[in-house]
């Protein structure tokens, strides 16, 4: 009988390249369901978006859409910032908890409410992000062209606070890039923000917070707040924005004379106004539809209507849109869903104990307060 010496170092090499190739194409598959998910992320808001606008024309349960963004947000969660990860884990502990206790306790758990409660909110911020397909570009003027001076400034705050009223922080967007494409102030170099463009890109849209209807501020509070009205909100909320204009406009006029603004035109106006009208005669025409509701409506409607007369091709526009804006919005996903959840496990805790808490009643003093 012949013997025979098994070398299992010789199997090994032989066995290696084997074992790579299987790896490399285990690695391969991977990246491209890894491909197929983030590329699916855009269309399913768009869907989700869909779906929101169309619920109270065709009796759509609000959960569908819902559930259609959690699952988004499973797709988007490995590309979430580490920050928003923890706040979002944060937010949907503090829910889970109070709802648990709360079934421990016999009470009734508003499983609904936490899935869905924020998402017409969501459906707005998605609507009015498609606004910036449309909005002014005036990146094709030189730098020799560009406004300077005081009227420049008033006009760039006014331009600036206007228009992120209603396209929100596209505008910010638009004109920083203008801003650090051009020269600048003396001693700015180029591809940097002056200070004084600085205070009043952050200002200047900051300030629409306090009254702009396509703000999440303000749906925020049209949302939560009994009895909320936008007509009475925006009484209030205007003369506070104008007076932080006026500030910031003193507080930079000294050194106006250096600053380079963003060339605004009136027909650049005609975008903002055409959409405040149409939300607020659509509460007036359509009083069963929410401030959130319209704003998601007009909004992508306005945008296809104006592309349509432009002669744009629609639907190439859309595709990148959802590829590259809406499957970017991961963390704002993040943050209001685990938000809403948050808002039903607390809502669970105070029908439990909300009579042994020493606030007799909710006025804007004591809001003011739990603020704080």
């Amino acid at each position: 009988m012949f013997g025979y010496v098994i070398d299992w170092r010789m199997i090994a090499v032989l066995k290696t390249p084997l074992i790579f190739s299987s790896a490399v194409i285990f690695q391969a598959k991977l990246l491209m369901q890894l491909s197929v998910i983030s590329q699916s992320i855009g269309p399913m808001m768009a869907a989700a978006l869909l779906l929101a606008v169309l619920s109270p024309f065709i009796a759509i349960p609000l959960i569908w859409p819902a559930l259609l963004l959690w699952i988004t947000l499973l797709f988007s969660w490995p590309s979430l910032v580490k920050g928003t990860k923890k706040q979002a884990i944060l937010l949907l502990s503090v829910g889970v908890s109070g709802m648990t206790w709360g079934a421990i306790q016999g009470a009734e758990i508003p499983l609904i409410k936490a899935l869905s409660s924020n998402t017409n909110i969501l459906a707005m911020l998605m609507a009015v992000s498609f606004l910036s397909l449309i909005a002014p570009n005036d990146a094709e003027e030189s730098d020799a062209q560009q406004p300077r001076g005081r009227s420049a400034l008033k006009q760039t705050l006014l331009g600036l606070h206007l228009f992120g009223a209603v396209i929100n922080i596209s505008i910010v967007f638009i004109m920083g890039d203008r801003f650090a494409a051009a020269k600048g102030e003396p001693g700015c170099c180029k591809g940097e923000i002056a200070k004084g463009q600085l205070k009043v890109l952050s200002r200047g849209f900051c300030a629409a917070a306090f009254w702009s209807p396509f703000f999440a501020a303000v749906a925020v509070a049209l949302t939560y707040a009994p009895g909320a009205n936008l007509i009475h909100l925006m009484q209030a909320g205007i003369p506070m924005a104008i007076l932080a204009l006026v500030i910031t406009y003193f507080e930079l006029r000294p050194k106006a004379e250096q600053f380079t603004g963003y060339p605004m035109r009136l027909k650049n106006l005609l975008l903002p106004a055409f959409l405040a009208c149409a939300v607020i005669s659509g509460r007036f025409l359509a009083p069963e539809l929410s401030v959130l509701q319209l704003i998601s409506l007009l909004a992508p409607l306005t945008t296809l209507v104006v592309l349509a007369l432009q002669k744009q091709p629609v639907h190439q526009h859309l595709y990148a849109h959802s590829q590259n804006r809406l499957a970017r919005m991961g963390n704002e996903l993040a943050l209001f869903l685990s938000a809403g959840t948050m808002a039903a496990g607390l809502s669970t805790l105070f029908v439990l104990y909300g009579d042994q808490l020493p606030i007799p009643e909710l006025t804007p003093i004591v809001c003011s307060l739990l603020l704080l």
